[in-house]
């Protein structure tokens, strides 16, 4: 849990918007979910692309390790 707040507020830094959640993942308004995930599938991270679900424009993202966490920080520093 603690991890998660963390990870949620770095992300939040970022300047993305979060839909609350209660579980490990979350959603992410990224604006082009398709192109989103495609760049960072370049940097070796695969999210969910939530069109499926009717959310184009947004992805779905879990807490994970905390060296994972960062890695996808750092994806997102270099794709925001």
């Amino acid at each position: 849990r603690k991890l998660k707040t963390s990870f949620t507020q770095k992300i939040k830094a970022l300047g993305y918007a979060l839909v609350p959640s209660e579980t490990h993942f979350f959603l992410m308004h990224v604006g082009d979910a398709k192109n989103f995930r495609a760049r960072l599938l370049q940097e070796g991270i695969q999210i969910r692309n939530c069109a499926s679900f009717g959310l184009p424009e947004h992805i779905r993202i879990a807490t994970r390790l905390p060296e994972e966490n960062e890695r996808l920080l750092n994806a997102l520093r270099k794709n925001s």
